[in-house]
């Protein structure tokens, strides 16, 4: 028996050293793209000279690949989901407002109206889990950690290109 035992033990812990190089990402969205963490994005000036107005609208979830989740163990995610596409839109206008980068952040739901000398922060929600709570529990490192990914651009309101 303990034989048995001290193999499986040993074959556990030679798979779990292995490498991830054959490893190919699952998530699509950042595919062809650059992840935040190495973008820089550069620019002559900064957009506040050019825009006085920033319009931050509601995001979207449009192709956003959302964790299924058991509601009997988890009955708060899917309310909590809905709630995101309003609740980082306001932290980011919180923040922008705080760091008083433009005269005016405006915070609307659909951004319907043209504004002069805006621009506006489209955001889309690519990824949302709510992580393993086994894996925090037995792992810890940050394994089993809740996911939340979004992409976003800034648009000129007025000539609708895209500006990043």
């Amino acid at each position: 028996m303990k034989k048995v035992f001290m193999l499986l033990l040993v074959s556990v812990f030679i798979i779990s050293c292995g490498g991830r190089s054959g490893v190919k990402p699952k998530d699509n969205a950042t595919k062809g793209r650059r992840i935040l963490k190495s973008e820089r994005v550069f620019v002559k000036e900064p957009l506040s000279r050019k825009y006085s107005t920033i319009v931050i609208p509601d995001f979207s979830f449009e192709n956003a690949e959302i964790q299924k989740v058991d509601e009997i163990k988890d009955p708060d995610f899917k309310v909590a989901v809905k709630k995101l596409g309003s609740y980082v839109p306001d932290k980011v206008a919180a923040y922008l407002k705080s760091w008083k980068v433009f005269k005016k952040v405006i915070r609307v739901k659909k951004a319907k109206k043209t504004y002069r000398h805006a621009v506006v922060l489209k955001g889309r929600f690519t990824k949302i889990t709510s992580g393993s709570r086994a894996l925090r529990w037995f792992v810890g490192f940050g394994a089993g950690s809740s996911t939340l990914s979004v992409d976003g651009e800034l648009i000129d309101a007025a000539h609708k290109t895209r500006l990043a």
